[in-house]
């Protein structure tokens, strides 16, 4: 369903129950996205490059998920990420066909992918260590990644 030239209003909690695998990117999709609606076991979730806006709760990430790509929204606030206790990895192509092919990939990583959007304020994750790369934050206005072991990475200069 990507990049298809959907126009209408995205709704995560109309989605079929059953569904893994949820790849709406590169279309005009508009609205807010509620994780704490989308069906149980998915997989994965791309919203890219659509016009979605607002906040996102990620306290409410489906422990089934295992990519999370919403690049070039206009998505804000703040990103807690603390109730993510794998690795926070980098989304790719790669990932996206393993995902889409049913094919095993690391379960104790979220592949993810926020980058261009206004998101502010310090991103929080559980452990600094387990994050593996700085570009998923990258053209954000967040300042710092910061945990609760007093770890902290600057991402402003």
């Amino acid at each position: 369903m990507t990049l298809n030239h959907f126009h209408g209003t995205y709704a995560s909690h109309l989605l079929p129950p059953a569904l893994t695998v949820v790849h709406l990117g590169r279309n005009k999709l508009v609205g807010s996205i509620d994780l704490s609606t989308l069906p149980l076991g998915v997989r994965s979730l791309d919203l890219a490059q659509n016009c979605l806006s607002g906040t996102v709760d990620f306290s409410k990430i489906p422990l089934s998920l295992q990519q999370l790509t919403f690049f070039g929204n206009k998505l804000s606030g703040t990103v807690d990420l603390r109730a993510v206790k794998g690795t926070l990895g980098r989304s790719s192509g790669a990932i996206t066909c393993s995902l889409w092919s049913g094919e095993e990939v690391r379960k104790d990583c979220l592949f993810l992918s926020v980058q261009h959007n206004p998101f502010v304020g310090d991103i929080l994750v559980s452990d600094i260590a387990k994050v593996e790369s700085l570009v998923v934050f990258s053209y954000t206005e967040c300042e710092s990644v910061v945990d609760g072991n007093g770890g902290v990475i600057k991402l402003k200069k």
